[in-house]
């Protein structure tokens, strides 16, 4: 309780004893102007009133400051419960007091948790949230908005970490004009990074409007846009070409070559040719659109990489024949199983060799080494310190540059782009094989030396 209230009651209480006395100075004041009492008569007249009216104000004060004091308590919002001031006069004023304490203390109690409420939903939620007043600051940023931004935004203007004209435009509206919208934007310190912002008004406690902001990054789906959309043009461009040629062979045979034998061989050749690259384009499609269909469906059967190595080196054997390639497969002894699936894992052996054959010096081995590590070391990525199957194929080629090895995978990425295609390569080799080691939880490691050859090792986790 502050001083001013009891200033302010002590004061009252005295002005309290002076009307008080009055009943009493009056009558005293009367006799003695009509001679009925003597002066003296009359002062102890007054005197006595005044002192009775004093001991009255007095009992009053003493019974008003601890009321007071209660009603201050109540004011400030502090419990006053097992505190009524034990006063006759006032006994029964504090009961209804006290009740609306109780539902004070009740909704403060209920505005308390639904403010804890609101905060744990807007912390759960992993978009950035941010609540924009009218001066530019920030009152209110969830924690996924500071992993995003900065580590303390609160109080912080906003312009300082995000500056964008559209969006500063976007929460004036919101704030001034109760207008809802919707922006995208790259933060200027990150232009890689690409958000959709919601802005919506609203009314902070205090009454004061404000703009909520609700963002969410879509930089992976731009990514993913962008790389459909260089897919789609990279495959239509990988069909235009054989078709082209394709086309020319044809006008040429009903033309100049429609009576020339030796061309028309020639040319039908080199048609089938085209058309077999048309067809293992498809096919290679056909199979990279499957994977990523399955790609989070884990395989279930137990395999043996030893049947599926001798598999993949028998069914490649007329393209081994042609390329002069001898292949070295070297297993260790005891199981090298694992949960896979076996048409998938040939497919993924294959290609391996299929490329160290192509890629290789002409009439160099290619070794296949198959081993169980128990556990597996640092180059086995997120299989470190398991125990997995590690099955490495080795060429001895021209090797490949530092600066290739991570887009080996990407689809339609080659090193040589004149030699894959006279090797009759579709650029989804690896990219294929990249997809069937995802699907069974795999690494794959590749390690080059320009001049002397490539091992790639593919890592997956042993039964």
């Amino acid at each position: 309780m502050t001083e001013e209230p009891l200033l302010l009651t002590t004061r009252g209480t005295w002005i309290e004893a002076m009307v008080w006395s009055l009943p009493g100075i009056v009558p005293s004041i009367a006799l003695w102007a009509t001679g009925l009492a003597s002066a003296t008569e009359a002062f102890v007249g007054m005197l006595g009133a005044l002192v009775i009216a004093g001991l009255l104000a007095w009992w009053r004060h003493r019974q008003l400051v601890p009321l007071v004091a209660w009603l201050e308590r109540l004011r400030i919002g502090r419990s006053v419960t097992g505190a009524v001031p034990d006063s006759f006069l006032y006994r029964q004023l504090p009961h209804p007091l006290l009740a609306i304490e109780r539902e004070t203390q009740n909704l403060r109690r209920q505005v308390a948790a639904s403010d804890q409420l609101q905060r744990a939903l807007v912390d759960a939620i992993t978009d950035p949230v941010l609540v924009v007043d009218g001066r530019g600051y920030v009152r209110l940023a969830n924690p996924a908005a500071e992993r995003h931004f900065a580590d303390k935004l609160t109080d912080q203007p906003l312009g300082r970490f995000l500056r964008d004209p559209a969006i500063l435009a976007a929460i004036d509206s919101a704030i001034r004009a109760n207008v809802s919208s919707t922006v995208s934007f790259s933060p200027p310190l990150d232009r890689t990074r690409r958000y959709t912002c919601g802005i919506q008004p609203m009314l902070t406690r205090e009454g004061d409007a404000a703009a909520v902001l609700s963002l969410r990054e879509t930089s992976e789906q731009v990514a993913i846009e962008r790389m459909r959309s260089d897919f789609i043009a990279n495959a239509s461009h990988e069909l235009r070409t054989p078709l082209t040629a394709l086309a020319g062979f044809v006008e040429t045979l009903k033309g100049p070559a429609k009576n020339d034998p030796d061309a028309q061989a020639m040319f039908l050749d080199t048609m089938d040719a085209e058309a077999s690259r048309m067809t293992r384009l498809i096919d290679d499609l056909l199979s990279l659109s499957k994977l990523e269909a399955d790609v989070h469906r884990p395989p279930s059967e137990d395999v043996d990489l030893a049947d599926v190595v001798a598999l993949a080196i028998s069914g490649l054997e007329p393209q081994l024949r042609k390329n002069a390639t001898v292949v070295e497969a070297r297993m260790e002894d005891g199981p090298l199983q694992v949960r896979g699936d076996a048409d998938q894992l040939q497919q993924l052996v294959a290609n391996l060799i299929d490329n160290a054959s192509k890629y290789g010096r002409p009439g160099a081995p290619v070794v296949v080494d198959v081993a169980r590590l128990s556990p597996a070391g640092d180059e086995a990525g997120p299989l470190s310190g398991r125990t997995a199957i590690r099955l490495t194929v080795i060429d001895q080629g021209d090797g490949i540059a530092p600066e290739h090895l991570p887009r080996l995978t990407e689809r339609f990425y080659r090193v040589d782009k004149s030699r894959s295609r006279r090797a009759g390569g579709t650029g989804l080799g690896l990219a294929i094989s990249k997809h069937i080691i995802r699907r069974h939880g795999g690494h794959l490691n590749v390690e080059s030396d320009l001049g002397i050859g490539s091992r790639f090792s593919v890592f997956i986790p042993a039964r």
